[in-house]
């Protein structure tokens, strides 16, 4: 009794020759358009989630004046899926980051724009709790935010933001060569 199929001459000499073919139409194709591509793709995330973070944060845009700001400190082609949008309002910048499963939304002082600071810890300092506060999305991010943005902006006033007590608790990673 046969078990399964007998390959042909044919079919493994063929095999091996396909595979390499295979891998260079692939690895090319990449080399010579791939990077234009990526560049794209990032682009058009990029441009979907500041839409989503307009949309979403609409109350910042119209009743704060925000607008959106120059992302200092971040790659221009961010690792993976990540994307990240700055918002300039009031007295702070807001950094909002989304990527592989994960938001996380950074605050920095307008007069200290490199002082970074994660938003929960921050509103567990504003709370004066040990417990950070804690959202899972966007909109979730959003509602918080509408309810707190009055202790957020007094508590990032040049006097609070500008004493020993203000130290950023997430660093910007450089890149080492």
């Amino acid at each position: 009794m046969k078990h399964g199929k007998r390959l042909s001459l044919a079919e493994l000499i063929l095999a091996p020759f396909l595979f390499v073919f295979g891998f260079i139409a692939v690895e090319g194709y990449n080399l010579l358009f791939g990077w234009w591509r990526r560049r794209k793709v990032k682009e058009r995330s990029q441009t979907k989630f500041q839409e989503q973070v307009r949309s979403e944060l609409d109350f910042l845009f119209v009743a704060h004046g925000a607008r959106f700001a120059a992302n200092q400190g971040v790659p221009e082609i961010p690792p993976f899926d990540y994307v990240t949008v700055s918002i300039s309002v009031r007295n702070m910048i807001l950094r909002l980051t989304r990527g592989r499963g994960e938001f996380l939304v950074d605050v920095a002082p307008q007069h200290r724009p490199g002082a970074w600071r994660d938003f929960g810890m921050l509103l567990s300092a504003i709370k004066q709790n040990s417990d950070p506060t804690r959202y899972a999305d966007l909109p979730e991010f959003g509602v918080i935010l509408k309810h707190r943005f009055g202790d957020l902006c007094t508590f990032i006033s040049r006097e609070e933001a500008g004493s020993e007590e203000w130290k950023p608790e997430r660093q910007t990673i450089t890149r080492v060569r």
